[in-house]
């Protein structure tokens, strides 16, 4: 007997989009994925690991026929680290927001 995990498999083969795409619509809810030390990213493999999620994130968000979303956080100790990747023009994710927790999470600890 299968269990519900196998029947809901997703292929290897293919893109990085097509596996998130994939794993969204399985999943039937948004899909988040966290990357941590997102400083290391700056490396050349790094950025075309960013320009596949960046690829990845706009053919699930902009699919017209589905509500569902991928959301890619990343996450790192070093703030300016995040702001240069969101503000180089060379860079994929020009533009995205950039939310610093660091103040916050030490005034409520």
């Amino acid at each position: 007997m299968r269990s519900e995990a196998e029947e809901q498999s997703v292929p290897v083969a293919g893109t990085l989009s097509h596996l998130i795409t994939s794993i969204v619509e399985l999943s039937c809810s948004d899909v988040v994925l966290i990357l941590d030390h997102a400083s290391r990213l700056k490396v050349q493999i790094g950025e075309q690991v960013l320009k596949a999620l960046k690829a990845a994130r706009d053919a699930v968000n902009a699919r017209p026929d589905s509500n569902r979303r991928f959301f890619l956080v990343a996450v790192d100790s070093d703030c300016r680290a995040l702001h240069e990747l969101t503000s180089d023009p060379a860079q994929v994710f020009l533009g995205a927001n950039v939310l610093e927790l660091t103040n916050n999470l030490s005034r409520s600890a």
